[in-house]
């Protein structure tokens, strides 16, 4: 599990047992970190000004490139086909996963530039204002190729895309087929505040109740929830993109699952709740 401060600095720890292991400060951050994202043993991370990836391993910076200056730094998602970069209300970025870049276009404020997900070549991108048809770009060109519709990044596995608010209730989890179809809904004690993560053939959400669902990708039907002891607020603090340097999301670590909480008062960090997934 990582841990990244606004100043920079990288903590990780066991996510079954909280050992820390390395930790590494980056150079030249100015403003802010943006939430991070791994992907094949590689952590990418966004400063205000400089992108950085950095070795799940041993914390080596593999390479770091220039974004050019934002005070409000930028997104960062990747998948096999490369990685995306977003500065808000300014440019959206592709990139290799080796830091070359490919393309470069302009970002508004209402439809991209503020919360991205990557999965199989795409870029599934949403703004600050939560656009109705937020677009959904081509990771190796750079086109728009379509739209979707959510309130938080998607999560994926193989054959869906993992929606919350995709039917325009907060409420609603729902299950969306590559086709477009709508596998199934699932609804839940109250508005849904996480981003949804998958992982061991379950999705998993959390509540603005603090309460932590299990459901099954196949069915809908949920598995199991539980408390994490804390009420919650969708206080721009999860990791969507949209708060730099107090970013957090679930974490799931094999049979593990970690479920923060903003706490009651919608302050950033409330607690961090373990799971086992079955």
């Amino acid at each position: 599990m990582f841990t990244v401060s606004g100043s920079g600095k990288i903590d990780t720890y066991d996510p079954v047992t909280g050992t820390p292991d390395w930790s590494i400060q980056l150079s030249n951050v100015i403003f802010g970190v943006w939430a991070p994202t791994t992907y094949d043993g590689v952590l990418y991370i966004s400063t205000s000004g400089r992108m950085y990836a950095v070795s799940e391993l041993d914390g080596t910076v593999l390479w770091s490139l220039s974004t050019a200056l934002s005070q409000t730094g930028a997104i960062v998602d990747a998948d096999a086909s490369g990685v995306y970069v977003a500065i808000p209300c300014a440019r959206h970025n592709g990139y290799t996963l080796d830091g070359v870049q490919r393309w470069q276009s302009s970002a508004s404020c209402t439809e991209d530039g503020f919360a991205a997900a990557a999965h199989g070549g795409l870029a599934y991108v949403m703004g600050d204002t939560a656009a109705a048809n937020p677009p959904v770009v081509n990771l190796t060109t750079g086109d728009v190729v379509g739209s979707w519709t959510g309130s938080a990044p998607p999560a994926f596995d193989a054959t869906k895309r993992y929606v919350r608010g995709g039917n325009g209730n907060p409420g609603d989890l729902t299950a969306v087929t590559s086709a477009g179809a709508t596998a199934w809904n699932f609804t839940g004690d109250g508005p849904f505040v996480s981003p949804p993560d998958v992982g061991n053939g379950l999705v998993f959400v959390e509540s603005n109740l603090g309460t932590l669902y299990a459901v099954d990708a196949v069915t809908g039907l949920s598995v199991w929830s539980g408390a994490t002891g804390v009420a919650s607020v969708d206080n721009g603090a999860w990791a969507d993109g949209r708060d730099a340097g107090n970013a957090m999301g679930l974490v799931i670590a094999g049979s593990t699952v970690l479920a923060p909480s903003t706490g009651a008062d919608g302050s950033t960090w409330g607690s961090l709740t373990a799971f086992t997934t079955r």
